[in-house]
């Protein structure tokens, strides 16, 4: 039983950290395709020399929004002080023009990164499952199981 779990942790450990740093990066991308961008993932912008981040989700205080004019990106952000209060909401609106703008990306999975992790941490479990095996096989023939 206790073996048992050693291989359940040594692959639920792995996952969990495929899911907690999957390999996401930015790709740069033009204004024309920011203005099609349906917006699921976060949206990045350079200008000048900050970053500012910034997506379409809504969570139980906070709903953010983001649309792009003629000559700028203007971005909605809906603030709630409780949850189920929908009254009042704190409305902060910043506008970003295009000519401020030096770079735009989007977030996006980054396969090659995420194949290449999870190859490693396949090829690590399988050492440390051998190593096991080869120890236990090892304690066992000590012990006079084997003859």
């Amino acid at each position: 039983m206790i073996v048992m779990k050693k291989y359940i942790s040594e692959i639920l450990i792995p996952c969990l950290l495929l899911q907690l740093f999957g390999c996401y990066s930015y790709r740069e991308i033009t204004l024309n395709e920011l203005k099609d961008y349906p917006g699921e993932k976060d949206v990045r912008i350079q200008v000048d020399t900050n970053f500012i981040i910034f997506n379409r989700k809504a969570d139980w205080y906070n709903k953010m929004d983001w649309i792009t004019t003629d000559s700028s990106i203007v971005i909605t952000n809906k603030i709630w002080k409780a949850f189920a209060d929908t009254t009042n909401p704190t409305i902060e609106q910043k506008e970003i023009n295009y000519s401020h703008i030096v770079k735009t990306e989007i977030e996006e999975i980054d396969y090659l990164k995420t194949t290449i992790f999870s190859a490693t941490i396949v090829s690590v479990m399988l050492i440390i499952i051998i190593v096991i095996g080869a120890t236990q096989g090892e304690m066992m023939n000590v012990n006079g199981m084997y003859n």
